[in-house]
């Protein structure tokens, strides 16, 4: 048997060029009648054709620093350490010697962030050893009550280690958050020791007594703030995601400072001298007097705090809602579009001159780089960010810290608003919170007539703009301009043409036809025919048809030739045609969410059906999942305290300084005007465990001191007194380590400002409610056992 193959490819340029495509003089009327001519002449290809290999029309171009370039986007793995990567991309381009500019580099946000966050805690750890010093006035002591800060971040750090928790924003913050607490412990372990020893007891006495009497109260403080965040654990959404983490290393900080203050600090107590302090002694017995007064006049402490209490409920019940706080980013896109009809080059021309403009003030605006992507610079981008021709989008990456990159933008933007360009620009912040979540509002469209639809969208975008809500787009791909051209069948059939021969000639003039590939080298090209060139609606018009009779018929004299637009493409979803109006506003997203609604039902929106989502679809399970987590964790810290205490009373009488931290956070909102948002949560979350602290210490003192018989007001004074000190140095050294980040303005603010804040004014509004409600309300309790 005999296999045989065929090969008839061309192998070069030559022998396309060759090739014969006719023979001159020969028609196909003549063939077909058997009129030969005797000798034949060949047509080659090389004779009626322009053969050439060419680049694909250029549409699209990519510069950076008005160089061309390529770009690479690096993503790391999942888990992955977001420097490390970043480092180790530099030093691969390095070591092959490649010139590359960095264009997003986010290890530089993380770097300033966690650098800034290093420096609150230095600074945080140096104000709260101040405040030690000021309440002990012996430097010895201040070390020894100091050096627990240190240490208990030296083994949250360890433990993260083991736990294999990488060193970021958030792990930072818990850490940071935690500064000031980690004296909490020491503090009260401290303080009891000292008194033991000012009674003349000797070491081992003073250490053991003073440690195992407030133990209890020292574990189950710390357990109740820890206790807080086990709800976390068990939801699935991005508040558990993103402060796990947080939870995570705030609850190793306080355990490992639980640790050092029942081991370390009663063997560091050896070094404690024991010394008179008149000033606070006398403050000490006012204080004492005023619990006295407070204790009469018992409504007078405990009315106007309930007061308080439900006007801060209805006044945060009554605040906008929102997701996450905007971040600042150091980006900034200049989008920009010509006319439709405008081609390649021409548009490329015009941004290179803007490009040059906006690079010859660089050092004036502090920009690190400009990255421009003009027209179509691959098929995933006209899909993706619909890219034309028309179009280009330029990214100004600015330098310096957060407030200079701030200042500078406004700067660029408002001279970049007065700048004289023949085309449409328009400003756009990369916002990372609207890449992950989408806008803060959308409304989406449905309905089967598209041009109702289009009609209605495009209604909405004008109504809610005139109400300056924001930005308002209308989701949807570039309108498109063609030339329709209409067949007359009767008018083409009388002139000879078949409509699928005008469909075939006009596609050889405009974009040509392959029919077939040619191998050159090692690659193997297609071969397109083209036909003449056609560039407007007159070529159009004026394009010969070739009939059967044997003449050239032009175009427009058999077919109907009209200009439409049309939209490129439609969104569907199940099956239903859909629009979508989007909605970018520094609005807290309720707030947006309500006024859009409320225009909504003012239109009359025919057929169309409509529907609101958003950020706002997001935001409302993220509420609801933390409204359960606050509620549950609430009841653990009740279960907890009545387990640890034996009694419902006790519980009652702490458990009262948590309701009283709505003081502190309606303050916090009416100040600096937070909405409710996923870091005010975390941070009424963080309170609900720190605020009871307190008043646990001060209510076991006081429950011991009756036990020895003595009457409940004197052992409700004596106890309160006894845990003056340690009451305010705890609190005193929690705010001032917090003020550092709740003042910040650099990086990671946005997260770390609005829990600092709320923590700082919660805890300060329940400890002057621990230091005189909280004797009165166990007075009121305990008076019949009295």
């Amino acid at each position: 048997m005999l296999t045989v193959t065929v090969d008839g490819k061309f192998k070069s340029l030559d022998d396309l060029r060759k090739a014969v495509i006719g023979f001159r003089g020969l028609s196909s009327t003549k063939v077909m009648s058997g009129q030969l001519p005797n000798i034949l002449l060949p047509i080659r290809f090389e004779q009626v054709a322009n053969i050439a290999i060419v680049d694909t029309e250029k549409r699209g171009c990519v510069r950076v620093n008005g160089k061309p370039a390529a770009v690479i986007a690096v993503r790391k793995r999942s888990g992955a350490n977001t420097v490390k990567v970043v480092q180790d991309v530099k030093k691969l381009l390095e070591n092959h010697n490649i010139s590359y500019v960095p264009l997003i580099d986010q290890s530089e946000y993380t770097n300033r962030a966690v650098g800034n966050l290093l420096q609150n805690l230095l600074l945080g750890l140096i104000g709260a050893a101040l405040v030690v010093m000021l309440f002990l006035g012996d430097v010895l002591s201040t070390i020894v009550v100091s050096l627990s800060i240190p240490i208990s971040l030296l083994m949250a750090v360890v433990f993260m280690y083991f736990f294999k928790l990488n060193v970021d924003l958030l792990t930072l913050g818990g850490l940071t958050m935690a500064v000031g607490m980690l004296v909490d412990n020491t503090i009260v372990v401290f303080e009891n020791i000292y008194k033991h020893k000012s009674r003349g007891e000797s070491f081992d006495q003073a250490a053991a007594k003073g440690t195992s009497e407030v133990w209890i109260a020292i574990f189950v403080s710390t357990m109740t703030t820890v206790i807080v965040f086990v709800p976390l654990l068990f939801t699935q959404n991005l508040a558990s995601t993103m402060f796990k983490y947080f939870a995570a290393t705030l609850t190793l900080a306080l355990g490992s400072s639980l640790l050092v203050a029942g081991t370390i600090v009663p063997a560091a107590s050896r070094w404690i001298k024991v010394k008179r302090h008149p000033i606070f002694d006398r403050f000490t017995d006012l204080y004492g007097k005023t619990v006295e007064k407070a204790l009469e006049k018992k409504a007078v402490v405990l009315l106007p705090t309930a007061v308080l209490v439900v006007i801060s409920a209805f006044f945060i019940s009554s605040q906008s809602t929102s997701f996450i706080p905007k971040f600042e980013s150091n980006l900034l896109m200049v989008n920009v579009e010509m006319d439709r009809q405008l081609p390649y080059e021409e548009t490329a021309r015009i941004i290179e001159d803007l490009e040059n403009k906006i690079i010859s003030g660089r050092d004036s605006y502090g920009i690190e780089s400009v990255y421009s992507e003009i027209g179509i610079t691959s098929e995933l981008a006209q899909i993706v960010s619909d890219a034309a021709q028309n179009k280009a989008t330029i990214t100004v990456v600015f330098s310096g810290s957060r407030q200079e990159f701030i200042s500078n933008k406004k700067r660029f933007i408002a001279d970049l608003e007065q700048l004289s360009f023949p085309g449409k620009i328009t400003v756009a912040e990369m916002n990372f919170l609207q890449q992950l979540f989408g806008y803060p509002v959308t409304v989406e469209f449905r309905g089967n007539n598209i041009d109702e639809l289009v009609e209605k969208a495009h209604l909405v975008r004008e109504e809610l703009s005139k109400r300056n809500l924001g930005t308002v787009t209308v989701r949807s791909k570039p309108q498109l301009t063609n030339l329709h051209v209409q067949i007359d069948r009767d008018r083409s059939l009388f002139a000879g043409i078949l409509p699928a021969q005008i469909f075939m000639e006009l596609q050889l003039k405009t974009v040509g036809k392959q029919f077939g590939t040619i191998e050159v080298g090692d690659n193997v090209l297609p071969i397109f025919l083209k036909v003449g060139e056609i560039e407007t609606t007159f070529d159009v018009e004026h394009a010969p048809i070739h009939s059967f009779i044997g003449k050239n018929v032009l175009l427009g004299s058999v077919t109907d030739i009209a200009t439409r637009t049309a939209l490129s493409s439609i969104f569907h979803d199940d099956g239903e045609r859909v629009m979508y109006v989007d909605i970018s506003s520094d609005l807290p997203v309720s707030t947006l969410y309500s006024q859009v609604e409320k225009t909504l039902s003012s239109l009359n929106l025919g057929t169309v059906k409509y529907s609101v989502s958003g950020q706002k679809t997001s935001m409302d399970t993220l509420l609801s999942d933390f409204r359960i987590v606050i509620y549950v964790a609430v009841v653990l810290i009740f279960m907890f305290l009545s387990a640890q205490f034996e009694s419902l009373r006790l519980p009652l009488v702490i458990f009262a300084t948590v309701p009283v931290g709505i003081i502190g956070l309606a303050a916090a909102i009416l100040v600096f005007n937070y909405p409710l948002n996923l870091p005010v949560l975390v941070g009424v979350l963080t309170l609900s465990g720190v605020v009871v602290n307190n008043a646990i210490v001060m209510v076991t003192v006081i429950k011991q001191l009756c036990k020895d018989n003595r009457p409940l007001r004197w052992a409700i004074v004596e106890g309160a007194k006894m845990r003056l000190r340690p009451i305010m140095m705890t609190t005193l050294t929690t705010v001032i380590a917090l003020l550092p980040t709740a003042l910040s303005r650099a990086e990671g603010r946005e997260l770390e400002s609005p829990i600092a804040w709320t923590v700082i004014l919660g805890l300060s509004i329940t400890t002057l409610f621990t230091l005189f409600g909280v004797p009165s309300l166990f007075e009121l309790l305990h008076r019949k056992k009295a």
